[in-house]
């Protein structure tokens, strides 16, 4: 019986990953640098010293992981490797289409139709190739994009 409704379960969650937009993994740039999995000696390199760097522990992962804060974006490194981002402010490009906190969220109909159809009443949600991993618009009621951040399911 469990069998089956595994099965089940990762029949419908294929299909609906099917009906959303997903994004590869090397899509996900800010100000013009991939930074999902790769070292964290990316972030100092191309955004400078961070604000703050915390210890914490990732229950999900049963391992340390580290977060440098920034003003505006948070990095969640885990392994050394960065593992996700919260970008907060407009100081940061997100992807090749300079979508950035403060645009209105009617230029993301043009680039994620699918996605921008489906939304929800304060988020668009994205699947990242390959990996376990989505990426969020966040925006307001007025439409107005206030967080772009990354997170695993």
């Amino acid at each position: 019986m469990k069998h089956i409704f595994l099965i089940s379960f990762i029949a419908l969650f294929s299909l609906s990953c099917n009906a959303q937009n997903t994004i590869n993994s090397n899509e996900l740039t800010i100000n013009g640098v991939v930074v999902m999995g790769k070292n964290k000696s990316v972030l100092t390199a191309s955004f400078g010293q961070p604000i703050k760097i915390e210890k914490s522990f990732s229950e999900m992962d049963n391992v340390d992981m580290y977060i440098y804060k920034y003003m505006g974006v948070i990095f969640y490194v885990k392994e050394n490797l960065i593992d996700d981002f919260e970008i907060t402010n407009n100081k940061y490009l997100f992807t090749k289409h300079n979508i950035k906190v403060g645009d209105n969220t009617e230029q993301l109909k043009k680039i994620y139709p699918l996605s921008y159809n489906q939304n929800s009443s304060y988020f668009l949600l994205h699947l990242i190739n390959p990996s376990y991993k989505f990426l969020s618009i966040d925006f307001n009621e007025n439409k107005i994009i206030t967080e772009i951040r990354t997170g695993s399911y």
